[in-house]
Order: structure tokens, then sequence, then C-alpha cells
């Protein structure tokens, strides 16, 4: 039988990023003996983390057949189905490992993430639970919990459970990232949103900036992404200008989070464009770092922020002497190791900085730039028929306050109707509350229409052939549903906000030349809305028009973008070389 200090050898060295290293070993126990089960199931572990997920499922399926009755070795083998998206078979071993023994917690984790992603949130909701029976207080777990309660929509919930577990490990950086996502979505004050944002820093261990190891300040870079979203994934949309205008004096090398071996039309487009490729995915926090920072990197971007698939922790040892938090998280990270966070002028209003711990740089006019997708249809015409709102973005991000403002506008414009689409709605424990809070705060229901998530972008892009004008979520903004919108010629209303993400609207609207849809007030929003609606010609125009006017606006000038991204990594590139010159002389 296979030597268990080799087995967890092979993982240290698998963890620490020598996967070719942990392979061969784990391949030359199976060689010696094929029927040491142990070795087989470790070497489809292993597989399965480097990436090589069809030959690692084919050994993680031989050791189950050999041992059927291991929860262990079908929770492994649902996690790696999970991995290519086989979800229906790995919720079956979740299950059956679940049955086998009622007491394995982390069968139960795999079930509620499978039955997440397979829109069956009630199932993932009782899954969590039974599991925190059989593991009382497991971070992990509650965790996940928490994310399920704010995706069906029950945020104060959510936020409940979270910050109670936040209390009981004020230590834990995990945890403190699910709680910040949470008060993104929450009708919080922006200040107490901003403390919480602060409070990360206690996560971390007092730490020093590396200086420049060649301080010149007018060499070329060597840039560094990373992130979870470098896919088909909404965050990519608004990073394809960074790769395809990518100014002549970097070498931009990109750390993957993704899953090893993720291979979408988008992972494909940026793996072409980049310079370097690493997937990082499976590394620990540590490694991360020290492969970066052992690569040269100079600048680092972050992606991702709080969001999920992010890792803030790889700051905890700041493997570069400029980093940067840009485009994905829509707060500060509150991470002492990140500098500089890239906000304009419209999110991140002079004066506001004091709600960050990085220093805030503004590109204006807009500190996104959008790249739609080249097979995007084109709009439809105006729809007849009843005037239709419409929204698409997260339900999590229709709040008490914007269901009470769409209410409203439903009652200025005779006979209009509310479209409301996105994921989770098609699983009815989620959608009759959701239909009882519109009631609750003015929308009738003969009047709301809930559609659920549609399996392809042709059908989700479609829909928008049934909106006259869509309204934005407040006080977290749609992004990308936006972008879609007003490229499908749908006018967007949105109410700026106090805060960043209730402030993305209106900066998305300006940027493309309409920033008289952004709306200061409640009644402002209303008389925007309904004007909108009612004018049929206007409507017309704006159909065959936004395309156009969108194309032509900063929103998409990549070319452009891109160079105020190289004049703010050079600028910061510089002051941390005159750092180094001033320190020394």
């Amino acid at each position: 039988m296979a030597s268990p200090a080799v087995i967890q050898r092979a993982f240290e060295d698998l963890h620490a990023g020598r996967s070719a290293q942990a392979i061969a070993a784990l391949r030359l126990l199976v060689q010696r003996d094929a029927r040491d089960v142990a070795a087989v199931h470790a070497l489809g572990l292993a597989l399965v983390e480097s990436g090589q997920h069809a030959q690692g499922i084919h050994h993680l399926e031989r050791s189950v057949r050999a041992v059927p009755d291991s929860p262990a070795y079908r929770s492994n083998l649902g996690s790696a189905l999970m991995q290519v998206r086989r979800f229906r078979e790995a919720r079956a071993h979740f299950e059956e490992a679940v049955r086998l023994d009622p007491k394995y917690p982390l069968s139960y984790m795999g079930l509620t993430i499978a039955c997440n992603q397979l829109d069956d949130i009630a199932a993932g909701i009782a899954a969590a639970r039974a599991g925190l029976a059989a593991k009382p207080g497991w971070p992990e777990l509650t965790r996940n919990l928490g994310g399920l309660l704010e995706a069906t929509g029950r945020l104060s919930e959510a936020i409940e459970l979270i910050r109670a577990l936040a209390d009981d490990h004020v230590d834990d950086a995990g945890i403190r990232t699910t709680l910040l996502m949470l008060t993104n979505y929450a009708e919080l004050p922006a200040a107490e949103v901003a403390t919480e944002h602060l409070k990360y820093r206690g996560c971390v261990q007092p730490l020093r900036m590396p200086a420049p190891h060649d301080p010149n300040p007018e060499r070329p870079l060597h840039v560094g992404l990373l992130s979870a979203d470098l896919r088909a994934h909404p965050v990519a949309r608004f990073v394809v200008a960074l790769f395809d205008a990518k100014p002549s004096d970097w070498t931009l090398s990109v750390y993957s989070l993704l899953d090893a071996g993720a291979d979408d039309a988008g992972a494909r487009h940026f793996r072409a464009h980049a310079d370097a490729w690493a997937e990082v995915g499976m590394m620990n926090d540590a490694a991360i770092s020290t492969r970066i920072a052992a690569d040269g990197v100079d600048v680092l971007i972050e992606l991702g922020g709080h969001t999920a698939g992010g890792r803030m922790a790889v700051f905890d040892r700041p493997p570069a002497a400029v980093t940067i938090s840009a485009i994905g998280y829509p707060n500060t990270t509150g991470h002492p190791g990140v500098a500089i966070r890239v906000v304009d002028s419209i999110t991140d209003p002079i004066g506001s900085d004091g709600a960050c711990s990085e220093q805030l740089v503004r590109i204006d006019p807009c500190f996104l730039c959008y790249t739609p997708h080249a097979e995007m249809p084109s709009p439809a015409r105006v729809p007849s028929g009843p005037i239709t709102f419409g929204s698409f973005n997260l339900a999590s991000k229709i709040s008490d306050s914007c269901m009470a403002l769409w209410g409203r506008v439903l009652n200025a414009v005779p006979n209009a109707r509310l479209l409301v689409k996105s994921r989770f709605l098609s699983d009815q424990s989620v959608v009759s509350p959701l239909r009882e809070r519109f009631v609750r705060h003015g929308v009738p229901l003969d009047r709301l229409e809930i559609v659920t998530h549609l399996p392809t972008q042709q059908e989700h892009l479609a829909l928008y052939g049934r909106v006259h004008v869509a309204l934005d979520t407040m006080p977290y903004n749609g992004t990308t549903t936006t972008c879609e919108a007003l490229w499908m010629g749908v006018p967007v209303v949105t109410r700026v906000g106090d805060r960043h993400a209730a402030r993305v609207g209106a900066s998305l609207l300006s940027a493309v030349g309409h920033a008289e849809w952004a709306a200061e007030g409640d009644d402002a929003f209303v008389a925007i809305a309904a004007g909108l609606a009612q004018d049929s010609a206007l409507l017309a125009h704006r159909r065959t028009s936004l395309r156009s006017e969108m194309a032509a606006s900063a929103l998409c000038d990549g070319t452009a973008y891109s160079a105020r991204w190289q004049k703010l990594v050079r600028e910061a590139w510089r002051m941390a070389c005159k750092a180094v010159r001033g320190a020394s002389a």
C-alpha cells in the first residue's frame, strides 16, 4: 500500500506549484501497485488540480468503483465533475455520499454548491443547513449558506448570519470577505459599509511594500494581472482593452485563478494576447505571491477584490512594488497591501478618499471600457403593446427602496408593465417571496412578469426586444447589464447614490453621452423613466442610434482607455522609484 507520507509530500509539492513533480511521484506509486486504491485516488486528485481533468476523473472513478462505500472518494469525484460542469452527475455522487455517512460534512459542502449551480436553491439551502447540523459553526459552509440566502433576496438574513460568524472569527479574512461583499447589496449607510471594509486590515499582519528591483522610472515594465474572471464572465468584457490595446512598453503576465485548464472562447482570447499565462488557482496564497515576485513583476493589478474567486490574501505578502485594484469590485478592498484603486470622478468624487484604504486614482471620463461580444444580435424594433420597463440584474440587487421606486414609475405610466429577469428565478421558493415583496412595495402582480435565467447569451439579449426602458438597481447598480441594454438600443435610467456601487450607472451613462438619464433624486428618476417611456419617437430613434453612439463613445474607446492606464501605471512606477531614491539619499 502507498505510504501516506509520500502522498502528503506530493500534495505539498502540488500546492506549492510543483505539479509535475507531485504527479510523477504518484504515478510511480500506482505503477508499483495498481491495486493501491489510495494512490489511484490521490493521483486522480492531483491530475484534476493540475488541470488534467479527463485523466483525473478516470482515476477517481476507478477508486470509487473499488471502494463504492467511501463518502470521501465520492465527494472528491463529485468535486472533480463540478470542475467540468457535469453538475447533475456531481450532485448524484454527493447525495450518495450523504446517504453513506450523514455526518460526513464535506459531502454537504459539495451538494450545496452543486444545487446552486443547478439553480435548485431550496435544495442548496437545505443541504447547507444539514451540513451545519453535522458540523455546527463550520465557517466555509456558513459562508456558502449566506451566499445562497443573498442570491434569493434574503439579504438581511444573510448579513445577520455572516456578521455573527465574523464576530466569532475576527481574524478570519475569508469570513470578512463574504461579509464585505454582502454589504455592497445592503441598504446600509455608506459610512457603515466603508467602516466594515476598513476593518479588513485587522485580518492582515503588519507588512512592508517591496522596493522596485530595478528602480529605473522609464524602463519597460512587467505588469501582472491576477484574476479568476478572464473567461466568459461579465468582468472580462471590461478587461479586453488592456489586452487588445496593450501598451508597447508592457510585458503582460496573467496569473489566472480559474480552475486549471478552463477553456472557453474568452479564456482563449486572453491567453492568446498575454505575453505569459500562469494557472495558479491550485496554489496557496503564499505560493502565488512568491511566484509573482520571482517572475519579477513590477506592477500587479488585481481584478476581483472580495468577489467570488478573489484571493486578497495574496497581498498579505505584497508581491510587487506597485499594487492596484481595479474593475471588478465596487468598493475599497481595505487591504493594506493594495496601494492604488482605480476609479473616476463620478463614481468617487473628490473628497471621498477617506472611505478607502488605497490611494484613489481617477482615470476620467470613466474607470471602465466596455468591449461587446462580436456576435451580439442587432437591436430589435421597439415593441408594440403596453410600455414595458425591464431589469435583468441579479435579484439580490433589487432592494426594497428600489422596488418602491419602480412601483412609482409604474404608477406614473398607465398600463405599464415590469419585466424582471435574473438567475435563480426558476425556483418557486425564491420567486414567491420576491413577488410578495414587489406587491408590498407597490408593484401589482398583474403588471409584473418574472423571467428565469435563460440558457444562452443570444436568448438573454433577445429579451431586450420586449423592453422599452431599462431601470437600474440601487444601491448596487448594474454594470454589464447596463452596457448590454444600451448596446441593444434600450435607454437605461439610474438613480445616483452616495457610494461607488450606486454611482457606476451615472459614470457609464455619462461616458456614453446620456448623463440626462442619471437621476439625482427619486422624483427625477420617475420623471425621466416615465418621460422616456411615453415618447415613442424618441424610443424608436434610440433603438437604432444607441449602438453607434455607444461604439463611438469614451465607454468603448479601448485605445484611449489603454493610454490612460499606461499613464496611470507609469506614474505609479515613477513614484515607487522616487521613494527608493529618496530613502537612499
